[in-house]
């Protein structure tokens, strides 16, 4: 399959506008049908190879696709369908499900999902509560 893998951000020099770069890669004849497809609009890297551009952050990596007419698209449902399910639930479902979702659509490895890590090593062993709730007292 057609994939575009993330490769930085630049700012287009008339608008100013924030664009994304992926290059792409594929079998012979995707690389092919894709450069086909881009006509004179074509951008290639050199040392990395054919070139996608998006005005919108697509995450690390995405599908291409074909439309029935030849243009390429991001096929982008696997994050809307995660968007979906994660709405569909809610509450705390829905968050655990919208930020594993976010995590992988980043890039981001499983217990690598914060870019900060909260150091615990001051804190006490365990923390108990008199009857009526309100004093804490530290172990």
């Amino acid at each position: 399959m057609l994939k575009a893998t993330f490769d930085g951000n630049y700012r287009k020099k008339d608008t100013g506008k924030l664009m994304s770069r992926y290059v792409v890669s594929g079998t012979k004849e995707e690389l092919e049908k894709y450069a086909a497809s881009q006509g004179n609009f074509l951008r290639v890297d050199e040392k990395k190879g054919p070139l996608y551009f998006s005005q919108d952050f697509l995450g690390k990596s995405v599908p291409l696709g074909f439309t029935q007419d030849g243009r390429v698209y991001a096929d982008t449902s696997e994050m809307e369908n995660a968007a979906s399910v994660a709405a569909r639930f809610g509450g705390n479902l829905g968050q655990a499900i919208a930020d594993a979702a976010a995590a992988k659509f980043l890039g981001l490895t499983a217990g690598n999902t914060t870019a900060a890590t909260v150091a615990v090593d001051d804190a006490p062993e365990s923390v108990s509560a008199s009857a009526e709730g309100d004093d804490l007292t530290a172990h």
